[in-house]
């Protein structure tokens, strides 16, 4: 399974398996399983703040990448799933922020921050590859004026 793999080509075509997966439940307007896929895949990151964000290794980067380029091909029929994708998207945002060893009132209070921490989260963030990932979720963002009418009511809320 892509949770317990550590054969990377078997993990990038489960995550293309996933990808796929949720193209046809677009293109067929089925909801749920959409849904449950994106869902999926937004837990597998494992961009969780009760998770301490340690537990990020390669192949739940390649899930945030794969995220990422859903939300930049689907994007007009993600519908609610715009809500796991945006958290996912907050959440990167504040590990990077872990990363750079800033800390906030709310990072002080709700998670243990340690050196260890930072230093595994400037590992796994910081390299030059993963800052691809920052630039492709600016192109999210940006491309936010190729949206339809619904998609922009549900990408909003």
């Amino acid at each position: 399974t892509l949770q317990d793999s550590k054969d990377d080509e078997l993990v990038m075509m489960c995550l293309d398996g996933f990808r796929c997966a949720v193209r046809v439940s677009c293109i067929f307007n089925t909801g749920l399983v959409r849904s449950a896929y994106i869902q999926s895949l937004a837990r597998f990151t494992m961009l969780n703040v009760n998770s301490g964000f340690s537990e990020i290794k390669p192949k739940n980067l390649e899930t945030i990448k794969t995220l990422i380029a859903i939300a930049f091909t689907d994007c007009n029929y993600l519908e609610d799933s715009w809500y796991d994708i945006l958290k996912v998207i907050s959440q990167l945002e504040l590990a990077q922020l872990i990363g750079t060893g800033v800390k906030t009132k709310f990072l002080e209070k709700e998670t243990m921050m340690d050196k260890k921490l930072v230093s595994t989260l400037q590992q796994t963030l910081g390299n030059s590859a993963n800052q691809n990932v920052i630039v492709a979720v600016d192109r999210i963002f940006t491309g936010s004026p190729r949206l339809d009418g619904n998609a922009i009511g549900t990408y909003a809320l």
